[in-house]
């Protein structure tokens, strides 16, 4: 889940697009709901690169969450889906850049954080990603 409200929370289209084919290379198909035109215009750019990633329309809060809590994963921004991913008991790795996650990170079983350095989300890579979900979900 990429949208994010604040520009420092979002990790770079590049950087998702990179990650959308290395999951497509494993068999994985990537969903990415928006709650916003915004949101939405940024996700069809990020999908984009694959025709196997797809951007969903937009959807009510209750639709989005009916499918967080059916999906296996979610990789997620820093932003309130990755606290939804959290509630429903969905896996997740949640991406931070300024946040502090002892604060206000997600919570719960599955829940893991990458955190970027110097508070910079966009220091996470790809890779680090990818060594995350081996570990737990792949």
């Amino acid at each position: 889940m990429q949208n994010a409200s604040w520009v420092t929370k979002q990790w770079s289209i590049k950087n998702w697009q990179q990650l959308i084919l290395c999951l497509e290379d494993k068999g994985i198909v990537v969903l990415l709901p928006s709650g916003n035109l915004e949101e939405l215009e940024r996700a069809k750019e990020i999908c984009s690169a694959s025709e196997k990633a797809q951007a969903i329309d937009l959807m009510s809060l209750n639709e989005i969450a009916y499918m967080v809590q059916h999906a296996d994963f979610c990789i997620c921004s820093d932003t309130g889906l990755a606290h939804l991913s959290a509630l429903t008991g969905t896996p997740s790795i949640t991406l931070y850049g300024p946040t502090k996650t002892s604060l206000i990170g997600t919570t719960g079983i599955n829940q893991n954080h990458l955190i970027g350095d110097n508070e910079d989300i966009n220091q996470i890579l790809v890779s680090d990603v990818i060594n995350e979900l081996d570990k737990y979900y792949i």
